[in-house]
């Protein structure tokens, strides 16, 4: 990877209106977007790969069986700058996850970036506002 994360997650991050300083986003391996609707979006880098993900906080067993018709649904829309263009629902260590393999093009061209962080960020927010 011959490019700084943080540096392009934050410029992505200002020209979609992103007030915070730049200091916040120095992290190793995981850098946390808080938000104020919805938990928390998160990049992290894992063997050299790029991970946009968030914590579903709500969801539970439940909600999974009760209503995985709706949720299969609402992740079948193909995301901008990512590998395979689909969402990963998974257990993750504080419940489920919904998570994203960035292709590294994506990364170095701001204007990409920023679209796939709007279109996740909107699909975060139809699962919560729609399934919660």
């Amino acid at each position: 990877m011959n490019f700084d994360v943080a540096e392009q997650l934050f410029q992505a991050l200002k020209n979609l209106g992103y007030e915070g300083s730049r200091s916040e986003f120095d992290a190793h391996s995981t850098i946390e977007i808080a938000l104020k609707d919805i938990p928390s979006l998160f990049v992290s880098i894992i063997d050299e790969r790029i991970w946009l993900w968030s914590r579903l906080t709500w969801m539970s067993n439940d909600t999974l069986m009760i209503r995985g018709g709706e949720l299969w649904s609402l992740l079948q829309d193909a995301l901008p700058g990512v590998v395979t263009g689909q969402p990963v629902l998974g257990r993750g260590d504080e419940g489920y996850e919904l998570k994203v393999l960035v292709e590294e093009q994506c990364f170095q061209n701001i204007p990409e970036l920023e679209l796939l962080i709007e279109s996740f960020f909107s699909l975060c927010m139809r699962l919560h506002s729609e399934l919660n």
